[in-house]
């Protein structure tokens, strides 16, 4: 794989298959770089997986101290992608990296989330009519609104 060039892998988060499909794969193209879904700011801690005492099922857990209901975790066990690719990188000292927001911005995100549903749901409320249930009226969008669209 030269220098420039970039691999992407689409998996199957705990997939066995493609667990075995990407270490095959990163063992063909020896990249240089091992860059996977995960919070940036937590990156230092991926080499530790790969140390002979942590045993899978393991996760990273990520909550802010003042409310750790809020809590974010991403797992790792021996049929993981993830977990495989980050055995490949250290074996092959190829640099590693988590590459999505640090976990802060998702703890921000979400309470201004919850600050926008409030106010939505309550200028919805005053709005709709009492006696049709909200996924009765607009079932699409009650699933939008479950999967964070507005």
């Amino acid at each position: 794989m030269g220098q420039g060039d970039i691999a992407y892998f689409g998996i199957r988060h705990h997939g066995p298959g493609s667990a075995d499909s990407l270490a095959q794969a990163l063992q063909d193209l020896q990249p240089v770089a091992v860059l996977i879904e995960g919070p940036s700011d937590a990156s230092a801690l991926l080499p530790l997986l790969a140390r002979p005492e942590m045993q899978p099922p393991v996760a990273l857990l990520c909550y802010p101290e003042e409310d750790p209901a809020s809590t974010s975790f991403w797992p790792f066990a021996e049929f993981s992608p993830e977990y495989q690719a980050v055995l490949w990188a250290v074996d092959n000292k190829a640099a590693l990296r988590f590459i999505d927001l640090p976990s802060s911005a998702r703890f921000s995100e979400a309470a201004v989330e919850g600050a926008e549903k409030v106010d939505a749901d309550e200028a919805k409320e005053s709005s709709e009519r009492d006696d049709v249930a909200p996924h009765r009226r607009d079932p699409i969008g009650t699933l939008a609104r479950a999967a964070g669209y507005e």
